[in-house]
């Protein structure tokens, strides 16, 4: 065990460059989407608000260069395969607010998906919140 150990540190400067710690590959940055409002509410009337944020792209040397803003956000309902847009309070912003306006009126609720766009058409993961109406 000894002798292989050694051997190992004896060829450990010799192993070619690709096999060592690379800096990261430039990767694009997507925008990122939360969801403000709470998953029970008291009434049937809804709204729905979050925030959007553009990241920007990463140079991949650990700078980002400036966002180009976010375009859209859209949501789904459970149980729906269409896309809708939500209202932005500003389009083309590196941060936004989005709002969709609905109503909940069982204690199982609905569940919503949102997804942001940005201007570049990078897309967010996909969030999803349960709404339900509760005490």
């Amino acid at each position: 065990m000894k002798k292989l150990l050694l051997s190992a540190l004896w060829l450990a400067p010799a192993l070619p460059a690709w096999s060592q710690t690379t800096p990261p590959v430039a990767s694009t940055g997507i925008p990122l989407i939360t969801i403000t409002t709470p998953a029970i509410n008291t009434t049937s009337k809804l709204l729905i608000t979050g925030t959007a944020v553009d990241t920007g792209v990463s140079s991949g040397s650990g700078s980002t260069t400036s966002a180009a803003g976010i375009n859209a956000v859209y949501y789904q309902v459970e149980g729906s395969s269409k896309w809708r847009r939500a209202r932005l309070t500003a389009k083309g912003q590196a941060s936004v607010t989005w709002i969709v306006d609905t109503t909940v009126k069982t204690a199982v609720g609905k569940r919503y998906y949102f997804r942001a766009v940005d201007v570049s058409g990078f897309e967010s993961d996909i969030v999803g919140r349960r709404f339900k109406r509760g005490s």
